[in-house]
C-alpha cells in the first residue's frame, strides 16, 4: 500500500491556523494507481461553505504535471495544468 493512499482529515486542535484563513474542516483523499496521483481536497470554510478541489499528478521522473479542478471564489468552475521540471 502506498503511504500516502486513503483519506487524511485535519486534526483542527494541532493545527496552526493563520488568522485570516480559518476553517471549520479539512479532508485529503489520495488515490493511486500506477504513475498517476489523484488528491482531492474538501472542506468547510468558516461561513459553513464547503470547499474542493481536486488534483491529478503524472510523473515520468524528469516532469510532474498536475491538472487542477475546482470551484473558484465566485462560484465558477476552474482547470488548469501546471507542468514542473525536476529541479535536482
Amino acid at each position: 500500500m502506498d503511504p500516502f493512499s486513503g483519506t487524511w482529515v485535519a486534526n483542527i486542535t494541532k493545527s496552526k491556523r493563520h488568522q485570516n484563513h480559518q476553517f471549520q474542516s479539512a479532508t485529503l483523499r489520495f488515490d493511486v494507481s500506477g504513475d498517476e496521483i489523484a488528491l482531492t481536497q474538501s472542506g468547510v470554510n468558516m461561513s459553513g461553505k464547503a470547499e474542493s478541489s481536486t488534483l491529478m499528478f503524472q510523473a515520468d521522473g524528469r516532469t510532474l504535471t498536475a491538472k487542477v479542478y475546482g470551484i473558484d471564489a465566485q462560484g465558477a468552475a476552474f482547470e488548469q495544468e501546471i507542468v514542473f521540471d525536476r529541479a535536482s
